[in-house]
């Protein structure tokens, strides 16, 4: 049965920082206590691999068939009600789409992507585009969590997208660190750019040492003008409020209470040697042994409107007893999975900067995609015994218990 359902200047700006007063609330707990509760689901009927990435106020879910670059928008009961098609040789091709494409202004789909911002109609009619093409040529997931927000911040509507452009550079300088810029906001009526929030002080990433480019990838949601950002490898929720010039912390949460990164990361001023295992994304890499798996990651975010906050992470496991992933031949290309000893999905819940209950993911779930009216979108567990022609995913609700 179906259920329905920035300080660094880029242009004319100059973003500053207001964060040397933020309100340290680690290890405080909240007399409050949630968990997530299925409420509700979506089921659609689609022979493939299609991924739910974005909601719109009408109900409509946009989603995306990654193998036929293809993307479909769905009622809220479920039937597909327009679909298109992306080729690399069509006229208005935006690039490789660096993640997971948004609905704008509800009846337009955006992309960020190596040629800049994208903007097609249901029918995959192109409308226009943004002259600032991203200057990473790095293939980032778009299977992640939602990253492209519509938000009006003192009266101004601005598009935050994640920035990118640190991919591929290096990552053995102080200056990489010290110039980092994790998000972009686009002016939509001035269509100009801005980078804005660096790594804070207590940042991990801070800590004098090497970190592969691919460590810093965050995952952010906002409401209104307040922001959440995690970083995947950073153990810390930072919490901002964003002003037209400026943007203020507000406060840093640590998520897990115990966590596996690598154990020996190396002097930043020292080159890697190619012997070497590397990490990338998660992945380490090299060194004769394959890719192991089992660091401690940060999945996604979502900040509701009642200053809850909901973080999906994986603790990780010690380096000792980490194992290949598992390379499986899917037709002409290949897939990777965790190794049977990953664990389970976690989530951490925080009410008004305060710990508030958390714990593994209910077993119906598997990836937090977006949050939408104060509910929030899952994916499921596929069943492994059974090839489905449709495809489940979960509304879910943070229940006081």
């Amino acid at each position: 049965k179906r259920i329905s359902i920035l300080a660094l200047l880029i242009g004319l700006f100059y973003f500053t920082s207001c964060s040397s007063d933020h309100d340290d609330r680690s290890g405080v707990i909240s007399s409050d206590v949630f968990a997530l509760q299925i409420v509700d689901s979506l089921q659609i009927d689609y022979l493939g691999e299609i991924y739910l990435v974005d909601q719109n106020s009408q109900g409509q879910f946009l989603l995306q068939d990654l193998q036929r670059d293809t993307y479909l928008v769905a009622n809220s009961n479920g039937q597909i009600i327009h679909q298109f098609t992306i080729k690399s040789d069509d006229k208005d091709y935006p690039g490789i789409s660096f993640e997971s494409p948004a609905f704008y202004k509800n009846d337009q789909i955006v992309f960020n992507a190596s040629k800049g911002l994208f903007f097609f109609d249901f029918e995959g009619n192109f409308l226009t585009k943004t002259d600032d093409p991203l200057e990473s040529n790095v293939y980032i997931s778009r299977r992640g969590t939602k990253a492209i927000f519509e938000v009006n911040i003192d009266g101004e509507e601005y598009l935050l997208t994640n920035k990118l452009a640190f991919m591929g550079r290096d990552a053995n300088t102080q200056a990489f660190y010290d110039n980092f810029l994790a998000l972009n906001r686009f002016h939509q009526k001035s269509q100009e750019t801005q980078g804005f929030v660096g790594l804070e002080p207590s940042s991990v990433y801070r800590d004098g040492r090497h970190h592969s480019p691919g460590r810093l990838l965050n995952r952010f949601d906002v409401q209104g003008n307040q922001l959440a950002v995690v970083y995947s490898k950073d153990n810390q929720v930072y919490r901002y409020t964003m002003h037209k010039d400026s943007f203020e912390l507000l406060y840093i949460l640590p998520i897990a209470e115990e966590v596996n990164y690598l154990d020996k990361q190396k002097e930043r001023e020292k080159p890697r040697n190619p012997d070497e295992p590397q990490v990338v994304a998660g992945f380490q890499i090299g060194g004769g042994s394959g890719m192991k798996m089992g660091e401690s990651r940060v999945t996604s975010i979502a900040l509701l409107d009642d200053e809850l906050v909901m973080v999906q992470y994986n603790p990780g496991l010690p380096e000792d007893v980490r194992e290949e992933a598992k390379i499986i031949q899917q037709g002409d290309g290949i897939r990777i999975e965790d190794p049977d000893n990953i664990p389970r999905e976690h989530y951490v819940v925080f009410k008004d900067g305060k710990k508030a209950g958390g714990g593994e993911l209910p077993i119906q779930l598997k990836s937090f995609i977006f949050e939408r009216d104060g509910f929030l979108w899952f994916s499921a567990e596929p069943n492994e015994q059974i090839e489905e022609d449709f495809v489940t995913w979960y509304k879910v609700k943070l229940m006081p218990i």
